[in-house]
């Protein structure tokens, strides 16, 4: 299940892109994030017919919800007007995860107790080198 779900999201992310790219632009962004979103809903209301594990009561859910929604939302209205603007499909994605990633590493070592070893150090110092090279003009 490890790889497989690392399989699905890489898919999934180059699909997105792919989708995210094509939007034409003259469309207002909001009326594609929309449709797709309903579809994203009825898709999801239908996931749980066909997953039987987990509690299915709305009460159950938590305020970092709403917190999902707005970043959510946040993420694609991004990446669209980043696509309109002209910012490669090829590049984009990779530059705003690097970019996200280490942003979240201080956020998981102080409020998740994440660990850092010396191979994720060196990591990281690869991760901004690219990035670096990724945002040169």
């Amino acid at each position: 299940m490890y790889y497989a779900s690392l399989a699905l999201a890489v898919c999934s992310v180059v699909g997105y892109h792919s989708a995210m790219k094509l939007v034409p632009p003259h469309v207002n962004p909001f009326l594609p994030l929309a449709a797709a979103y309903l579809l994203a809903f009825l898709f999801c209301v239908g996931g749980l017919f066909f997953w039987p594990q987990g509690s299915r009561a709305l009460s159950e859910l938590r305020p970092g919800v709403l917190a999902i929604a707005v970043t959510v939302v946040g993420i694609e209205l991004g990446f669209l007007l980043a696509y309109r603007a002209g910012v490669s499909v090829g590049y984009a994605a990779l530059a705003v995860n690097v970019a996200s990633a280490l942003v979240l590493i201080p956020i998981a070592l102080w409020f998740f107790k994440d660990q850092l070893t010396v191979s994720k150090v060196a990591g990281v110092a690869l991760s901004l080198g690219g990035l670096a090279l990724l945002l040169r003009k």
